[in-house]
């Protein structure tokens, strides 16, 4: 199975949401390998409860003999588990008239399983028609004590302290207790997932002709992985103050040092300015081919203005004259077409910096940053901070 050691399953949500008797359908063919990993699944959906945390870090954590239909149908579940991705699918199940057997009330994610079920082609190919994109960005953040020290994996006291913090931290932005703090290593990583709440949500529900009201709080999981040789944390949360929180805290508890993690530069994009070379990806077992395809461009001034460039391929606009590079420091974004052997598709790749990726799927994260630092668009000394941001 190619690549398994980097597909990570960062969303457990997802899990939570499926109706539980479509999730034990879905998960029985995987019956002898859940026990194998400690996950006992129901024979039928009312013989009990599923431990969706330990099902999450089973995806967390794949091993080479993980049942192959897991892994090809988790993504494509999970990015057609939204709106637009239900309807897609309700259009295309009633002209074919596939009958998904949802009823009246069913949560996008179920209509999702139910076709994999029904027709797994089916939904492939309704993914690949809409190319439902949901790129996940990452903040890095690397360490300035040199040497990188020695990492060991947070035992059960120092994630119970780390988590205890956390769970502080949110009760006084008012999104409530009950934080929870998994850690998964993995190849050189180290996952970190941080179940939280956020702010509490009251929404009207269509429930009969009268209508009504739900008062509920969302459950969120952000995503932390720290790589042990860089040094380096990538972070994916919801805003900047908890990002400012998870910087010190995971300092403190990992490090003993809150300030383990300062906000310093990582990504440069001058490569671009030498031409197409900078493309080359060879060298890059998994990686077929990159394309760049968007630019944009920051010019100061009174006023000052943002320009985007978009093309099928951006270095041949240039080598007809319609593009000219600026200034290293007036390049404030790049989107990348990536094509990576075992995909069918293309996915995207865009880097602003000075820290920030996004990528299609997080699991991506590994190999491009391998081509990224290849191609020298890692460079820790470089600072293209906008000024008109803040």
């Amino acid at each position: 199975m190619p690549n398994l050691s980097l597909r990570r399953f960062s969303d457990p949500d997802t899990l939570s949401r499926v109706k539980h008797e479509c999730l034990i359908a879905w998960l029985q063919p995987a019956r002898p390998y859940l026990a194998g990993r400690g996950v006992t699944l129901p024979a039928v959906a009312n013989d009990g409860p599923l431990d969706l945390d330990a099902l999450a870090g089973i995806f967390m954590d794949p091993e080479p003999d993980m049942p192959a239909y897991l892994v090809d149908s988790l993504y494509l579940i999970h990015e057609m588990a939204d709106q637009i991705g239900m309807d897609a699918i309700l259009d295309v199940a009633e002209v074919r008239g596939l009958d998904l057997d949802i009823g009246d009330k069913p949560a996008a994610v179920d209509v999702a399983v139910q076709t994999w079920l029904k027709d797994k082609d089916l939904l492939e190919r309704i993914h690949h028609q809409h190319q439902l994109t949901r790129p996940r960005s990452f903040l890095y953040f690397d360490t300035e004590v040199s040497p990188v020290p020695p990492f060991t994996p947070p035992d059960q006291p120092q994630l119970a302290a780390l988590q205890a913090r956390l769970d502080d931290w949110y009760a006084k932005k008012k999104r409530g207790r009950g934080c929870r703090v998994f850690a998964y290593p993995k190849d050189g990583e180290c996952w970190f997932l941080v179940r939280h709440g956020l702010p509490c949500k009251r929404e009207g529900v269509m429930d009969g002709p009268e209508g009504s009201s739900i008062f509920y709080r969302p459950q969120k999981h952000d995503v932390l992985v720290y790589n042990e040789a860089a040094g380096e944390i990538r972070v994916n949360c919801c805003g900047k103050r908890e990002l400012e929180e998870f910087r010190k805290a995971f300092g403190v508890h990992l490090f003993g040092n809150e300030g383990f993690f300062p906000g310093t530069t990582k990504y440069t994009l001058a490569p671009l300015v030498g031409g197409p070379a900078c493309l080359a990806c060879g060298d890059i077992p998994g990686i077929e081919c990159v394309t760049l395809r968007e630019v944009e461009f920051f010019q100061p001034g009174q006023p000052w203005q943002r320009i985007t460039r978009k093309s099928e391929d951006i270095f041949a606009l240039v080598e007809q004259g319609f593009v000219n590079w600026p200034a290293v420091d007036r390049i404030k974004r790049a989107v990348f077409e990536v094509k990576f052997s075992d995909s069918k598709k293309p996915r995207r790749l865009a880097i602003i910096p000075s820290n920030r990726a996004q990528y299609g799927r997080d699991d991506d994260s590994a190999l491009l940053e391998q081509w990224l630092n290849a191609r020298g668009f890692i460079d820790k000394g470089t600072d293209d901070e906008d000024p008109t941001e803040s």
